[in-house]
């Protein structure tokens, strides 16, 4: 195996954790609650660490920039095992609150860097396949992070869970320590940092790619969320069957986005992505007119959205860091940062438009924040 397609397997293993870490726990907030009684720290062990998550993007993809990929990656593998023992371990929930934050944010290298290691590696006209590889294999994490985290949850216990990522993130972080190699040649000195950082934020090329981002992840988030809450109260579901048709569609997503990293070397980012964004806008508005009819319907226009941004994702964050190659890292981190942020924010919010208003309207304002970000882009593109 060369280095480059060593470094392209090893980036997407620690890009894996992300969304495992995230998703594998939350069958078992119920357990933990049961153990250490139901307070306002129950909640925060997730909050904590999405939170913790999202901060974080905007220190390792600056600080690969200034001192290598390696030297983040390591260091912060580690830590992510680390976290996970001390989590196991817990004895309280303000203890596990604690320890969340500290597993949030060590786990994000997998996102704040990967791309940025990809762009140092890989020469412009294939970039797209290779970006497309690397998002295509976390997408399918969270259906398993489900499966995994409701089996052990279920038959040996929640800090089982901790116990198995534990196991999963020392193995990465070995692997890393032996074979992964530093990928990028030019470190940028510390005094230019912040001058980097906001000549980033003043492209028009970046942020406006970077607000379109934003609105597909927060409408990504938006469906894991209440499509969830409408299967089981408006479809009688349980908890198989909504893994089921999410397990599904998130296959559907990972083809797509291996699809639509190779579309993007053929044809331009730029069209690829907008392509996506449309199927997005379709499928989330329709899906926002077929609530509460027969459950293919939303379904069906669900899936047309996980198409759309499948399409949609290896492109759009390969256009964000060629709009910035000199500081890929910096770059990746913030875009990151404001997705996890803009994702958090709307499902927080989407409570309040609900109680409001209604779920259609809900998606509706999805559908149409998605369709205002494109008409953004491309009117500042050029």
């Amino acid at each position: 195996m060369n280095a480059r397609r060593r470094s392209l397997v090893l980036i997407i293993s620690a890009a894996f954790l992300v969304p495992l870490a995230g998703s594998i726990y939350m069958p078992n907030i119920g357990n933990v609650s049961a153990e250490f009684g139901y307070t306002y720290f129950i909640p925060l062990t997730v909050t904590g660490y999405v939170l913790a998550e999202a901060l974080s993007y905007l220190v390792y993809g600056p600080l690969s920039d200034r001192y290598g990929r390696r030297k983040v990656y390591v260091p912060a593998l580690y830590g992510f095992t680390v976290s996970c023992v001390l989590c196991y371990l817990s004895w309280s929930a303000g203890i596990l609150v604690l320890f969340r934050i500290f597993q949030g944010l060590c786990v994000t290298t997998g996102f704040a860097v990967g791309s940025a290691v990809i762009a140092d590696v890989y020469h412009p006209s294939v970039r797209g396949k290779a970006m497309g590889t690397f998002f295509a294999f976390p997408l399918i994490a969270p259906p398993i992070g489900f499966f995994l985290g409701g089996f052990i949850g279920s038959f040996f216990g929640w800090r089982y869970v901790f116990l198995l990522l534990a196991v999963v993130g020392l193995s990465v972080a070995i692997l890393f320590t032996l074979f992964f190699e530093e990928t990028k040649s030019d470190f940028i000195e510390e005094r230019g940092m912040k001058k980097i950082a906001f000549g980033v934020l003043r492209n028009r090329r970046f942020a406006s790619s970077t607000f379109l981002g934003v609105s597909l992840f927060a409408t990504l988030y938006t469906f894991l969320v209440f499509f969830a809450i409408i299967l089981s109260e408006t479809y009688g579901l349980d908890s198989f069957g909504i893994g089921l048709i999410f397990m599904g569609v998130a296959f559907a997503d990972s083809i797509f986005a291996y699809i639509g990293g190779r579309l993007s070397d053929r044809f331009s980012r730029q069209r690829v992505f907008t392509v996506g964004s449309i199927l997005c806008i379709i499928g989330t508005f329709m899906f926002s007119l077929s609530i509460g009819l027969q459950l293919v319907y939303p379904s069906v226009f669900y899936l047309l959205f996980a198409v759309g941004l499948g399409l949609s994702s290896p492109a759009l964050i390969t256009y964000v860091l060629e709009t910035a190659p000199d500081s890929t890292g910096t770059a990746s981190g913030i875009y990151n940062f404001l997705r996890s942020t803009g994702a958090a924010a709307l499902t927080f919010g989407g409570y309040f438009i609900i109680e409001s208003f209604s779920l259609k309207v809900l998606f509706f304002s999805c559908a149409s924040m998605i369709f205002i970000t494109l008409i953004y882009f491309c009117k500042h593109a050029d």
